[in-house]
């Protein structure tokens, strides 16, 4: 059993394992996964999250993109940009449409004193901005 049950909500941690998000090894105590509602069991849900999850591991072609798109009037994020982005927190969550989407708290080389905030669709980037 990799996942632990957190509080009173369909919440749950990863047991004792990282994970790969965006190239970057993630510490399981920096990563949580929930479900849009109290009838939904993980165990029903596993292939799809494990899906999901490899996805997060290389979403470089989409960072980038967006950033640049969002962005291109400062900075101009490449191969290097995003292989230095430091996750610092992953929330994993299945919607109510049955969708994968998962929130990413980062820091990147652009602005240091600032998080880079990024929400994910499945296989699309939908937000990032920055926060601080």
């Amino acid at each position: 059993d990799d996942f632990e049950k957190i509080d009173n909500e369909n919440g749950y941690k990863l047991k004792n394992k990282s994970i790969c998000v965006f190239n970057q090894t993630t510490e399981a105590n920096r990563v949580n996964i929930r479900l849009n509602d109290k009838t939904n069991h993980l165990e029903n849900h596993l292939i799809s999250l494990h899906l999901f999850l490899l996805k997060l591991s290389d979403f470089k072609k989409e960072l980038i993109s967006f950033y640049n798109n969002t962005f291109s009037e400062t900075e101009v994020a490449d191969e290097l940009w995003y292989n230095n982005l430091e996750v610092y927190r992953v929330t994993v969550f299945l919607g109510l449409d049955s969708k994968w989407y998962a929130d990413v708290t980062a820091g990147d080389q652009f602005y240091e004193d600032h998080l880079l905030d990024i929400e994910l669709e499945e296989n699309a980037v939908f937000s990032m901005n920055y926060d601080g």
